[in-house]
């Protein structure tokens, strides 16, 4: 069986992109030198991705660092980061499935953002996915190796029978160093017409 994987943010889902644009979403207000900040540069953020920290913990840190008013604040900014479903991405899935192609997704992301990308009335096409694989429960996260021998080992899968999208360039190389097909998608071109065209060139669609 052919597997099709997608990442979730940048690929499935639009992520916002600085602290200050997930404040403004949420509605709360944040010191202002944090709002260029990306998300990334908040150093616990890793360790929460991989499961090796409680949220609660997690939103004490985020609430000194962002300079709000409460954890419920923190957590609302947090959350603001998942932005919207990309456009066409499920009807992908649909085609794929039709198909007899599996899909999966492989990401980073921690256990109050896959609480909300799980939710089908918020983000259906990760809810129509055959395998989920997500970093915070897997106790790993990319680009390191055990992510993607995790991926093989949960769909049966390995080589050029998997096809894997990602906005991140390293990660996508880490999944072709394991012999998977691999492209990188750029989120602002819109990710469905270049993920269909890659599907369509590669013969997992027609």
């Amino acid at each position: 069986m052919r597997w099709v994987v997608f990442d979730i943010g940048g690929v499935l889902a639009r992520i916002r992109g600085t602290w200050g644009e997930c404040a403004d979403a949420a509605g709360v207000e944040i010191d202002p030198s944090m709002r260029e900040a990306r998300s990334t540069s908040f150093e616990p953020f890793e360790p929460f991705q991989r499961g090796a920290m409680e949220p609660a913990a997690f939103l004490r840190l985020l609430v000194e660092y962002l300079g709000c008013a409460s954890a419920a604040e923190a957590r609302a900014v947090h959350d603001a980061m998942l932005a919207e479903p990309f456009p066409g991405m499920d009807e992908i899935g649909v085609r794929l499935r039709q198909a007899g192609v599996g899909t999966a997704c492989l990401s980073n992301t921690n256990a109050p953002h896959w609480k909300l990308l799980n939710d089908p009335r918020l983000f259906s096409a990760i809810a129509g996915l055959d395998v989920k694989a997500v970093s915070h429960e897997l106790g790993c996260a990319k680009p390191s190796e055990q992510v993607f021998e995790a991926l093989e080992r949960l769909t049966g899968a390995s080589g050029a029978d998997l096809l894997y999208f990602d906005d991140y360039p390293e990660y996508v190389e880490a999944a072709r160093s394991r012999g998977w097909l691999a492209e990188v998608v750029d989120p602002d071109a819109g990710p469905a017409n270049q993920v269909e065209a890659v599907l369509t060139a590669h013969g997992f669609l027609v």
